[in-house]
């Protein structure tokens, strides 16, 4: 009797179910960003062990606000007063009333359009007028658009240092807005370790605001610093008005991060959880940082060195392998830069959209970076003019996974996969 037909083919048991895998991971996991995800916090055993121990009521309270303050001016070897809020948001709105406090004259900030809704959301709660800036072609505000808006109404001007790219203009804006009796106020959320030699680039700043939000260098649950070395006896006024927030907000961030960023197994095959509201939300209230946040950002203070070169890392890899692309060009690779973000601007607002489309479907998750507050429902009140350069380069923008928990086999395949879908494209568009 010949066997040959009637037992299992092993071989084509095992490329079947190859197909099938290949298949599920096409058609459901892969456009679900769960092969690369683009954003997961760099926690490791003591984060997690730290968060848990505190939602059991097990983990020690010997640290506090004033702990983490003191060990965030050691760590980044700056002077002046640090006051540890509840979001970046919170610690802009801190120092613009601090600010307000000491020259009620005075009610226009200068914020670049091209940037996050907490910027106008802090100005517009602070009881002060937005006037948005337009930004070079690195993303970053420069003197030149900064400059005619200058005027003896300036309170403050916001330089934010976007994706962890150096604002190149930074010291020449200080001083044009130090003759106009405006304070600058640089904005290092997305550049957290930034240094020029040994000096951290906010080292002379007047004010400098950090959040340890989602996707920061440095992630709590929630958490900002505002860093000040003017207007000090405002400062301190203004932090004796900070709440606490509700006790069960950190921990429940904390839950959905461990719920949607750490999943293993079958958890992979539904999707993530929905984000709840309220706890981030929260944290934008004017509120001092939690107990909680404090003890992560304590931990991950210990990574900070650690964080910045696995960024420096992922980054070259990227930058070696696209940097002769025609349909890419990636903003910040000649200027000093943390890497928070490796943001890049297709040739055109349809190639944008392909590559995207691309890549989530090759199973990388990118981000959308910002549409610009003049022109967003909450900011186009305050728009006074054109901002051509922010206009033309906003939908040709986005942000491709660099993040420190990236594998090298997992930057690799990111910095290829693009090169070859970069390819790809270049080829239809010759045609």
């Amino acid at each position: 009797m010949n066997t040959q037909h009637t037992q299992p083919n092993l071989g084509k048991l095992r490329s079947w179910a190859a197909k099938g895998l290949v298949a599920l991971r096409g058609t459901y996991l892969l456009p679900h960003g769960h092969l690369i995800p683009f954003l997961e916090p760099y926690w490791k055993e003591k984060e997690i062990e730290t968060g848990l121990n505190w939602m059991s009521g097990n983990e020690p309270k010997q640290l506090d606000q004033k702990w983490i303050e003191a060990r965030f001016l050691d760590a980044t070897r700056q002077h002046g007063i640090a006051v540890a809020t509840s979001s970046g948001r919170t610690a802009l709105s801190l120092a613009l009333c601090a600010l307000k406090r000491m020259r009620p004259d005075r009610n226009e900030v200068i914020i670049p359009s091209y940037s996050c809704l907490a910027l106008l959301d802090a100005v517009v709660c602070s009881g002060l007028s937005p006037v948005y800036a337009d930004v070079g072609y690195d993303l970053n505000v420069t003197e030149q658009t900064v400059s005619p808006l200058l005027t003896k109404k300036t309170l403050a001007v916001v330089i934010v240092h976007l994706g962890g790219e150096y604002a190149n203009d930074t010291k020449v804006i200080r001083r044009k807005a130090e003759q106009y009796g405006a304070v600058a106020i640089e904005d290092l959320c997305q550049a957290l370790g930034g240094k020029e030699g040994e000096k951290h680039w906010e080292a002379e700043a007047p004010m400098a605001i950090y959040s340890f939000g989602l996707g920061k260098n440095l992630m709590a649950t929630a958490g900002g610093m505002l860093v000040a070395r003017t207007a000090l006896d405002s400062i301190l006024i203004e932090k004796s008005k900070l709440n606490s927030e509700n006790p069960t907000r950190a921990p429940s961030r904390f839950s959905y991060i461990l719920k949607a960023h750490y999943r293993k197994g079958a958890s992979l095959l539904f999707p993530r959880p929905s984000m709840p509201v309220l706890p981030f939300k929260s944290s934008y209230e004017y509120n001092r940082m939690d107990l909680l946040d404090v003890q992560l950002l304590d931990r991950q203070l210990d990574r900070m060195d650690e964080i910045l070169q696995l960024r420096r890392r992922n980054a070259n890899t990227m930058l070696a392998t696209l940097q002769n692309s025609p349909k890419l060009r990636i903003a910040g690779k000649d200027d000093q830069n943390v890497w928070t973000k490796f943001i890049v601007l297709a040739d055109n607002t349809h190639n944008a959209q392909r590559m995207r489309s691309m890549l989530t479907k090759s199973g990388i998750e990118t981000e959308t970076m910002y549409t610009p507050l003049h022109l967003r429902k909450e900011g186009a009140r305050y728009s006074r003019w054109v901002l051509p350069v922010t206009e033309e380069i906003y939908p040709r923008v986005f942000n491709l996974p660099v993040r420190p928990s990236l594998s090298p086999k997992e930057i690799l395949y990111i910095a290829n996969t693009t090169k070859r879908l970069l390819a790809r494209i270049e080829k239809t568009d010759a045609r």
